[in-house]
Parts: C-alpha cells; sequence; structure tokens
C-alpha cells in the first residue's frame, strides 16, 4: 500500500508540474488567472472520487423514494448539465445551438468527449514533434463523422466561393458555357445550343433572336407549370463535338508496332505549375507547337463532399519531356481554353478510366475529349492480370508501386503538400509508356494464349519487334470506338424522383421479409425530397447532409423529439443536428399520413422552431377511481405528481399446490411501489378470463420510508347505527372477495398473488355479538367479549366495549333494556357451533417495515 501511494504521490507531482505549464500557456492566449489549472486539478480529482460514492442498482431505486434525495438529486443533475455544457461549448465540441437538457442523451456526451481528447492528443503530438500551429478562424464547421468515417480536411473553407455565380443548384437541365467552338471542322455550334444559352443568360441576346432576353425564374416556373419544355426531347441538347467525334479516322501507321519510348525519371523531369491565365496560355501554345500527330497523357482530381455537385481540384497534363499541374481555383471561368488542345483530333489524349473525367471536365469547364484512348479499355481487352487499376497497371509495365492512399484525399487543400503533389504527377508521368505497351500488346493479340497480349514480355513489347495481327487490330479499333463513345457521352442533369431514390434504398437496406410501412415508405420519400433541397441550399453533398443509412435508421424508428433522433443514429451528423426539430416534424406529419410538398419551399433554408414551443405528446393514462384515503394524525408524505419515479421493489413468490415444498416454483416479480397503486395498473375488461397459478407464500417484504402514524379513535356510534354496519359489512365483504377472485385483483389494484391474505370471520361470533346488543343471549366473560369483538366489524366493536364494562362503573341503562336483558335471562342460551378451524400454512414474514437510515 505504501508503494502505491508513493507512485500515485509521484505521478500527481509530475501532473502539477505540467499543470503549472499550462497555466502559464492559458494565461497568455485565454487570459485566465495564473494557477487556473493547477487549482481545478485537486479539485476534479475530488470529483471523480466522490461520484464513485453515487448510489447505484437497487440502492439508488430505495433512495428514489424520498423527496429530499429526488429533489436534490435534481438540482444536481440541472447544475451538472449547464456545467457541461459550459464546458463543451466552449470547446466548441458541440452545436451552438444545442440546450444542457440535449445532454441526456449518452451518446452526444461521449462524442464530445472523445472530440476533445482527440485534439489534445493531436496538439501532443505536433508539440512532441516541434511543430507550432496558429490557430486561424475556420469559416465551416467540422461535420459528424458518418458510417463511412470522417472526410479528411473537412474543415477546410470552401473555393467555390470564387466562383459563385458559375454555380446554379436548383437548375433543372444543364447547359454548356462554351461560347466559341474550337478546332471545328466544318459546322460551328448548333442553334439550339445558342438558343440555350441565350434564355439561360450565358450569352447575350444576338440581333436576330427578336429580342429574346434571359428567363427570370418566375417565368421558368411559369413555363414549368404549364408544361412547356419540359420534354425530354426540348431540354436535352446535342454534343457540340458530336461530328467530329462520328467523324474520327486513324491512319494506317496508327495499327503498327512501334517502339515504346522510355519515360525519364520524376526527379529529372520539369514540373510546372499554372495558376494564372497567361501561365494557362502558355502551356497550350507549348503542347500545340510540341505535341501534334503525339500523345498527351491527362488526370483529374475531383471533390464532392463539401459541394453539392462537386467539382475540379486538380488537372494533370504530362508530355514525354514534362509534367503540368493546373490549379482551377484562380482561373475557373478561363479553363474552357483547354479546349484548343483537348478537343483536338490530332492530339491524342491518354486517361485512364474516363468515364467519369470526361463529365466533370464538360460540367465545370465545358472542355470535351476529342480522340482520346482509354487504359483503363486497353487492359480489359487484353484481361490484365492483378486487375484493371492504374496501379496495377504501373506496377506491370514500370515496376514502380504508386501509393494510392491520397486518392480519396481533400484535394481543396491549398498550399498542396509535396507527398499530393507527388502522387499527383506520378498518376500521368508513367501513362504514356504504359499506353505503348498496351498498344503494341492489342496489336499482337491473336487466338493463341502463348503470344496473346501482355503475356509476350515486357522486353518485346517495349522494343516493338512484333507483327501486328489481323485480331489485333480489330482488338485496337475495338478500344478506340469505346473511348470515342465515351467522350461522346453528354453530361445531364435532372430534378430528383424522390420515390425512385426511396426504392433504392430500400433495395439496399431493406429485407423482402420485413419491409416498411406505408407511414415509414412516406416518411423515406420525404426526407429524401428534404434532404435534397437543404443540399442544394447550403452546397453541401447528400453524404454530408445526411448518409442514406441514416436516413433508413430514422424511418425505422420514427423518432417523435431531437432527443430520441439523437439516439437513433450515433453519431449524428451536424446538419441534422442542427435541424433536428424540423426533421421531426416530417416523420411527425408523415406518420399522420400527410404528403408533404417541398417544390414551394424557399431558397433559403429558415431556421427550425426551438425545441421549448413544440408540444411533444404525451401517452395517455388510464384514469382510474381511488377510494379516499382516513386522515391521519400527521402529514402523511406525498409523492409529487411532476413524473417522480417510484422504488422498484423485487418480490420472490412461490407457485403449486404445495408451496413449501421442494416441487413449488418460484418466480421474481418487480413492483413500483406508491400509494396508488391502482394508477399504474389498467382495469381489466370482462372477457379476460382469471388467472391461474397465484403466489401462495411471499418470500420477500420490502416496505418503504417511515411506517404510517395511528389513527385517530372514532367516537362510538348509537346502538342502532353499529348494528346496521354490521349486518351490511358481510354482504359487502363477500361480494368484494367473490369480485376478487374472479378479476384477479384487489380492490387496489394489487395481483392477487401479492396482496396480504385476511383471515375470515367467524359467522358465530357475529351471531353472539348481534343477540348480545339485542339483549336475548346471556351475557358472557369479559375475556370472550374481548376476543369476540376483536374479530368483528369497527361498529360492533365500540358496541361490545359498551357492553362489557362492569355494572358498578357503568350508568344505568334505560328500562327497555333492563327489561330486555331480564327476559333474555330466562331463556337459556343458543349455543352456536364453530367450524372447524383450517391448517393454515405457516409462513415467516419480516415483521415491521425496512427504515432507510438515509432518510
Amino acid at each position: 500500500e505504501s508503494g502505491i501511494c508513493w507512485v500515485q504521490t509521484c505521478s500527481l507531482s509530475r501532473v502539477m508540474q505540467t499543470s503549472t505549464t499550462v497555466d502559464e500557456a492559458l494565461s497568455k492566449r485565454l487570459q485566465l488567472s495564473p494557477g487556473f489549472v493547477e487549482k481545478l486539478l485537486p479539485q476534479v480529482v475530488d470529483l471523480v472520487r466522490y461520484s464513485k460514492l453515487l448510489p447505484q442498482g437497487e440502492e439508488h431505486a430505495i433512495r428514489r423514494g424520498s423527496r429530499d434525495f429526488l429533489a436534490s438529486a435534481k438540482d444536481l443533475g440541472f447544475r451538472s448539465l449547464q456545467a457541461a455544457h459550459q464546458i463543451f461549448s466552449f470547446s466548441e465540441s458541440i452545436q451552438k445551438n444545442t440546450n444542457p437538457e440535449d445532454l441526456k442523451n449518452f451518446n452526444l456526451l461521449v462524442d464530445s468527449i472523445d472530440d476533445i481528447l482527440e485534439r489534445a492528443d493531436k496538439h501532443l503530438r505536433d508539440a512532441a514533434a516541434g511543430v507550432q500551429r496558429e490557430e486561424v478562424a475556420e469559416e465551416e464547421e467540422a461535420p459528424a463523422a458518418g458510417p463511412a468515417g470522417p472526410q479528411p480536411g473537412s474543415r477546410l473553407p470552401k473555393p467555390q466561393v470564387r466562383w459563385r455565380h458559375l454555380i446554379d443548384n436548383h437548375r433543372t437541365h444543364f447547359v454548356p458555357r462554351l461560347l466559341v467552338k474550337h478546332n471545328e471542322s466544318e459546322s460551328p455550334l448548333a442553334p439550339k445550343l445558342v438558343e440555350a444559352q441565350e434564355k439561360v443568360g450565358i450569352r447575350p441576346a444576338s440581333a436576330g433572336s427578336g429580342g429574346k432576353t434571359a428567363e427570370t425564374p418566375e417565368l421558368s416556373s411559369h413555363l414549368a407549370a404549364m408544361g412547356v419544355g419540359n420534354r425530354p426531347q426540348d431540354l436535352a441538347l446535342a454534343h457540340p463535338y458530336e461530328e467530329e467525334l462520328n467523324g474520327l479516322s486513324w491512319p494506317d501507321s496508327f495499327f503498327q508496332c512501334q517502339p515504346a519510348q522510355r519515360y525519364p525519371r520524376v526527379e529529372d523531369t520539369p514540373l510546372i505549375l499554372v495558376r494564372t491565365e497567361s501561365e494557362l496560355k502558355e502551356m497550350i501554345s507549348e503542347i500545340k507547337a510540341t505535341c501534334v500527330g503525339k500523345e498527351i497523357a491527362v488526370d483529374v482530381e475531383h471533390h464532392d463532399f463539401r459541394s453539392y455537385r462537386g467539382f475540379v481540384c486538380l488537372v494533370q497534363v504530362s508530355t514525354r519531356q514534362k509534367d503540368f499541374l493546373l490549379d482551377p481555383f484562380e482561373i475557373f471561368e478561363q479553363m474552357h481554353l483547354l479546349n484548343e488542345i483537348f478537343s483536338d483530333p490530332r492530339i491524342l489524349k491518354v486517361l485512364h478510366g474516363a468515364d467519369r473525367d470526361v463529365l466533370w471536365l464538360q460540367r465545370d469547364f465545358s472542355v470535351y475529349l476529342v480522340n482520346m484512348f482509354d487504359t483503363g479499355l486497353a487492359t480489359r481487352a487484353l484481361r490484365l492480370q492483378g486487375g484493371f487499376s492504374l496501379a496495377n497497371l504501373v506496377s506491370h509495365f514500370c515496376g514502380v508501386k504508386l501509393d494510392k492512399k491520397y486518392q480519396t484525399a481533400d484535394w481543396r487543400e491549398r498550399p498542396l503538400p509535396q507527398e499530393m503533389v507527388y502522387y499527383a504527377r506520378a498518376d500521368t508521368h508513367y501513362l504514356l509508356f504504359c499506353y505503348d505497351c498496351l498498344k503494341n500488346a492489342l496489336l499482337a493479340q491473336s487466338g493463341m494464349a502463348s503470344t496473346s497480349g501482355v503475356n509476350l514480355g515486357i522486353t518485346t513489347l517495349e522494343s516493338g519487334d512484333l507483327q501486328a495481327t489481323e485480331e489485333g487490330v480489330q482488338a485496337l479499333q475495338g478500344v478506340m470506338q469505346k473511348s470515342a463513345a465515351l467522350c461522346g457521352t453528354a453530361y445531364r442533369e435532372a430534378p430528383l424522383d424522390a420515390g425512385e431514390l426511396a426504392m433504392s434504398l430500400c433495395e439496399r437496406f431493406g429485407s423482402k421479409q420485413r419491409p416498411l410501412e406505408p407511414k415509414q415508405m412516406n416518411a423515406l420519400k420525404a426526407l429524401t425530397e428534404w434532404r435534397d433541397l437543404l443540399a442544394r441550399n447550403l452546397d453541401e453533398s447528400l453524404n454530408y447532409v445526411a448518409p442514406d443509412a441514416c436516413l433508413w435508421r430514422i424511418c425505422l424508428a420514427m423518432p417523435t423529439s431531437p432527443v430520441k433522433l439523437r439516439s437513433t443514429c450515433n453519431p449524428l451528423p451536424a446538419t441534422l443536428q442542427q435541424h433536428a426539430q424540423e426533421v421531426v416534424d416530417i416523420v411527425s406529419k408523415c406518420s399522420q399520413g400527410a404528403v408533404l410538398d417541398f417544390s414551394a419551399e424557399p431558397a433559403t433554408p429558415q431556421l427550425a422552431p426551438k425545441a421549448d414551443s413544440v408540444e411533444v405528446p404525451q401517452p395517455e393514462i388510464p384514469a382510474v377511481e381511488v377510494e379516499a384515503e382516513p386522515a391521519w394524525k400527521g402529514e402523511w408524505p406525498v409523492r409529487s405528481p411532476e413524473g417522480s419515479p417510484r422504488p422498484l421493489v423485487h418480490v420472490t413468490a412461490s407457485f403449486g399446490r404445495e408451496s413449501t415444498g421442494e416441487g413449488s416454483r418460484k418466480r421474481k416479480w418487480s413492483l413500483l411501489c406508491g400509494a396508488d397503486s391502482g394508477s399504474e395498473e389498467a382495469e381489466p375488461s370482462a372477457d379476460s378470463k382469471p388467472q391461474r397459478g397465484r403466489a401462495r407464500v411471499i418470500r420477500r417484504k420490502i416496505s418503504f420510508a417511515a411506517p404510517a402514524p395511528p389513527a385517530e379513535p372514532v367516537d362510538a356510534p348509537d346502538m342502532a347505527e353499529a348494528e346496521a354496519a354490521g349486518e351490511e359489512a358481510v354482504p359487502a365483504e363477500a361480494e368484494a372477495e367473490a369480485k376478487d377472485a374472479e378479476t384477479g385483483e384487489t380492490k387496489d389494484g394489487m395481483p392477487a398473488p401479492l396482496r396480504k391474505r385476511k383471515k375470515k370471520r367467524q359467522p358465530g361470533q357475529a351471531q353472539s355479538l348481534e343477540k348480545l346488543v339485542a339483549g336475548t343471549a346471556e351475557v358472557p366473560k369479559a375475556s370472550a367479549v374481548v376476543k369476540a369483538a376483536a374479530k368483528a366489524p369497527p361498529a360492533a366493536k365500540a358496541a361490545v366495549a359498551a357492553v362489557s364494562v362492569p355494572p358498578q362503573a357503568a350508568k344505568a341503562p334505560p328500562a327497555a333494556a333492563k327489561v330486555a336483558v331480564e327476559a333474555s335471562a330466562a331463556k337459556p342460551a343458543e349455543v352456536v357451533p364453530e367450524p372447524k378451524k383450517k391448517r393454515k400454512k405457516v409462513v415467516k414474514r419480516v415483521k415491521g417495515p425496512v427504515v432507510d437510515p438515509y432518510l
């Protein structure tokens, strides 16, 4: 023990030394009083020590039976939540619009603590490495991690604010910004495209257009409501270079094997960064002067997590001698100049997996590709071993292993780290040599497996000493035609179909055995439409606003409050936390069968109402008639009706004929104690069958709080009232017992197995007492009267008390009573035979209530 104490003392002293250093830094940056952390640390240690002494489990349930304990616990809990909310708000680990009551959600509390610890760990690693980071005000808040994990660099400011005038997330069809057709052979831009550009305001209205101006949003919505211009044939625009792509042809020398040109080392290759318009024009002029009739390699880096449609972050172009990296952020509107080389059919563009790159270039820059070779299609035609990825292609032909960890990196980061720069240029640096080898392998393709494609060897393919076969020429033509078809794909935009998206989510996450209910399906459609509208307004991706899996969980749970919504998805995305009440309102309306229409929603998102202003539906509690309680001497503690919980009692009971035997079955009951047990149980219906197998013996009995004070003495009623009460008590009690036997419950709502069995009154004694009061029976001894009165009703007890008084101490009775007594003395007393007593089982009970010493 002394060794453990010594270790703890050393650890605490080391922590205190560290806290002194932290105090110095905090006092400078946050203007705190000196010794703040040094004073705070012992208090936190005491707080942790005292928190372990709090009652738990059954002991906590017993304490909750006290009003003082409930009031103290409620006040302490509220102050603790307020303090925790202030701490988390100061550390910016929770959203600003959250309330202290929201921290009752344990998942939100854990996520906030994890965020603080991760930031502390990051700063500790930076301090150990000697890195000093300056705190910069961030424009965007970090989103909550979704099912796929947090996105790297998600805290970066949005660069698309620089070309916000080019972004229209609410448009229903795409119109390219191509004002001039570069490298046009015969046909200029289609008149339909020019007219569409004039309508949306991209191109100024020409003199022959009849003075038409750009359509306003009001006019567009009016035409859409009338169905004008909404047909696919009216909205679809032809590819600007469709004729050039259809007329593509390659010379005969292209279908002959050529020696592959070896790539230079990356360190020996010049790297040129293009950031301005002048640098872009200079690069285009150099490529046009040196690469006509040759090839260039092209690749694109894209980002779509913090944008609704996404945008291109980097364009890589490599020639045989140089590598170019184009940063489009500052020259976004001038990037269309790339059409001078990308749409030139004399320059062959080599890309790998260009199906998405082609669409991204059209959407952002209105840049179109003409004459392309897709190495991904070539690897599939050759059935390259190891897969069809770029990393496998470069590894197979160049022997270089590419690190693909930056494939999903955040390419918005500026300036780009050296590792990302090397990764970007490596994607195109080796691609031209791979193209040479793939082309020779395709031309040498034959039906024989030994002489098929890549099985010829790298040295043979690089030398080009191969003979092109007829099958090889057809294989190369097939790859070139498929590549041209990819270039002819036009970028399209269409409004969201909520029903189709909801059905796709059902196919992904649902099952045929348990399909969604109609109200859940209605909520799923409404939430997908609401998410799409919010993402368009905020310029965020659908996955950032609410992942598909999160929407599916919400529709399964159908939460009725923001707190329940936060416990549905762990963790809940930041955008859903900000619009929690809005989501709950949508779910509640859909559960009532309402059909929501978001087409008339404003473009700017409205703030959700506060949680206090929304009424949360409460479960209905059946009304139960409660008998009036007797008056006590003192004030009996009454539990507050504000929803304070009642203590939980566990009772073990035995079942069966022989409850004390070995063959009896035991069962544990859990009950909520209170003065009104009938308020928690619904009244049994008339059709319900009587329950069988009642408990015969209660093994354990627990009482809470102090015993009830004794009742005030009640004055004895008149003889006639006592006689009437004694006569009426017998049938009423018998009727109540018969009703309890049928329904299985007593008059106070307690189940029959747990009620205390009352002793039955002997009928002979009651008849004797009645005759004694009437004066027709012989006066028994005082002890017999007292013994019989112990089992009689209260009214009869009072009468017996008056009769059993000695004659010398009692007052003189009335004359009528004397005559009745003398007449009855002459008659023989009727002796009523007592019934045989049944043997009752001896049960050990705990005598007296168990008083909590803490109360």
